[in-house]
């Protein structure tokens, strides 16, 4: 039952009829229930290591103030979860490897676990709610129904955001109020995932012949450099799309879900792009291991710039990242790439201090854009393919062929998605259109609902790409 299926069009239907007819207590039990489904609607075992993952945490924070060392048993235990049903084809692929080193071929069929739905998303957030706690940030709730909604909330189980027990809990312990406001602001998202879902990211997905990943050899480097953009945007669109499709079904329901994204193609810096990108995973990181690390150099070295200090903390984020995203070995030289992307520009902002991004020239912040834009490009594709298809990529990329007829196809569609982005960028609205007057929001909801109509009875709409972690 994925986001953009009928099922899961129904289950929001029936719960909110539910919703609404039901006392404000009960309310989290009706929202508790539509979770419950949905998990066991993937399959037994999500329902089985969700519920699992939600009474050990519970419990573990009830004894953390009187056994504070149960913080480093709640965390490997989430830990060690996550390994073994995340990795575990990783692993077993690199123990059949080593078997073939030593001349075993045949071993017969290996067993597959597939790991549960949402499983690195709510892992994540069971973490920060144990360290939260531990720390004094906030009690251990007693209230197991609103601790099960706050990993297990169907809007969110698939793909996160990663949400924070400080902000998610009070909201269930309040009345939630779905006014005329509320209720625009909510379907104004569901439309804009929607269309960033289905019109872009799916729409430019297609275009891409998968031979450009596979042997790009024979294409034009200038062909090779669009096509790594289109990839790259329609990641964004995808995800993004996720997003605002989730935070709006939870608004629905009175529950305000964390941004993920904020115009991170515009970003001027590496470190502004990993505070638009995937905010809540890159929040997360920074709180739960970069800064952490960075106080214990700190107390080690006692001085910020310090090489350790200046390269260890965004090296280990960023691997931290990567083993997040899967672990091999394509995906750790990208978070590799990106540390010391981060690495250098700390170095280079000591050593030339400069002003405030925003208050830069344009001219500069346009300049710094398309730098960082064009270097996280190249530092991508090792997230997009193994290591050998990245080496032929970059060599085919940078063989200098002349410049040949561009896919305008392409091109309409990363137009239209950028001018999207430079929209909410310029106005600093992620809704800007509801600023209009009624009658110009309505002909854009129509314009934008046929356009959904054509590219969907197209059958081009894709599973979303972050499903999969």
């Amino acid at each position: 039952m994925t986001l953009l299926s009928l099922p899961f069009l129904g289950l929001c239907l029936a719960t909110l009829l539910l919703f609404y007819v039901v006392p404000s207590r009960a309310q989290i039990l009706v929202l508790l229930a539509a979770s419950v489904y949905f998990a066991w609607a993937w399959s037994w075992q999500a329902l089985a290591t969700l519920a699992f993952v939600v009474l050990a945490n519970y419990f573990l924070a009830l004894g953390l103030p009187r056994h504070p060392r149960l913080l480093g048993w709640g965390v490997g235990l989430n830990v060690a979860l996550w390994i073994s049903l995340r990795q575990s084809d990783f692993f077993t692929l690199q123990f059949l490897e080593l078997l073939a080193r030593a001349g075993v071929q045949d071993t017969g069929p290996v067993p597959s676990l597939l790991p549960p739905v949402g499983l690195s998303f709510y892992v994540l957030s069971a973490i920060s709610y144990l360290v939260d706690v531990r720390q004094g940030v906030l009690p251990p709730t007693r209230d197991l129904p609103a601790f099960g909604l706050f990993l297990g909330y169907f809007p969110k189980l698939l793909s996160g955001p990663i949400e924070r027990a400080r902000t998610f809990l009070p909201q269930l312990a309040r009345r939630r109020v779905v006014d005329n406001q509320v209720l625009t602001r909510s379907l104004a998202r569901i439309v804009l995932g929607l269309t960033r879902k289905v019109v872009f990211a799916d729409t430019l997905r297609l275009m891409i012949p998968q031979e450009v990943w596979t042997a790009p050899g024979p294409f034009p480097s200038p062909m090779l450099a669009l096509w790594l953009l289109a990839a790259v945007v329609s990641i964004y669109n995808d995800f993004a799309g996720y997003t605002d499709i989730a935070r709006g079904v939870s608004g629905l329901f009175g529950i305000e879900l964390s941004p993920n994204f904020a115009t991170p193609l515009f970003s001027r810096s590496f470190s502004e792009l990993w505070t638009r990108w995937h905010i809540s995973l890159s929040q997360w990181l920074r709180d739960y291991v970069y800064l952490p690390l960075s106080r214990a150099l700190l107390r080690r070295t006692s001085r910020p710039n310090h090489t350790l200090n200046l390269w260890i903390p965004p090296m280990v984020t960023m691997l931290a990242s990567a083993v997040w995203h899967g672990g091999g070995a394509s995906l750790l030289v990208w978070g590799a790439v990106n540390g010391v992307y981060l690495a250098v520009e700390r170095i280079v902002a000591l050593q030339r201090p400069t002003l405030p991004l925003d208050r830069l020239p344009r001219h500069s912040q346009v300049l710094r854009s398309l730098v960082v834009l064009s270097l996280t490009l190249l530092g991508i594709a090792p997230f997009l393919m193994p290591l050998p298809g990245t080496f032929a990529f970059l060599r085919a990329l940078f063989s200098m062929d002349p410049i040949g007829p561009l896919d305008l196809r392409v091109l309409v569609v990363l137009v239209a998605s950028f001018l999207l982005d430079w929209w909410q960028y310029h106005t600093r609205q992620e809704l800007p259109f509801l600023r209009w007057p009624r009658i110009a929001q309505a002909a854009l909801l129509a314009l934008v609902v046929l356009i959904l109509f054509l590219v969907t009875r197209a059958d081009t709409v894709s599973p979303f790409v972050y499903q999969e972690f």
